[in-house]
């Protein structure tokens, strides 16, 4: 009998496997179907308007930050949240601290 279930799931898992592959799901393409965005580095001009946007207007008011800098339009919000999380971790706020002044 626990053959016979295992049997039934391991069956059923691969119809859905296969079913996704049919109707064309593709691991390129979010989920509201729009291509995956590709990653691009941060200039460092991008980081230093980033520093001196929060500098100006805070942590977390990444919305303000994007519609003062034309320098960081084709970054999301997010991305500014991210990359900021990432120049705290790497140590990258007292480098820029010494070019543009303390937050």
């Amino acid at each position: 009998m626990m053959m016979m279930a295992m049997t039934i799931m391991m069956t059923s898992t691969t119809s859905m496997i296969e079913d996704d592959d049919a109707n064309g799901v593709d691991l390129g393409v979010d989920d509201v179907g729009l291509p995956a965005r590709s990653y691009r580095r941060y200039s460092g001009e991008e980081e230093a308007a980033l520093y001196l946007g929060v500098q100006r207007y805070g942590v977390g008011r990444w919305a303000s930050i994007l519609r003062a800098n034309d320098g960081l339009r084709s970054r999301s919000r997010v991305d500014l949240k991210d990359k900021w999380r990432t120049m705290v971790r790497q140590g990258r706020l007292e480098v820029l601290a010494g070019e543009f002044g303390s937050l």
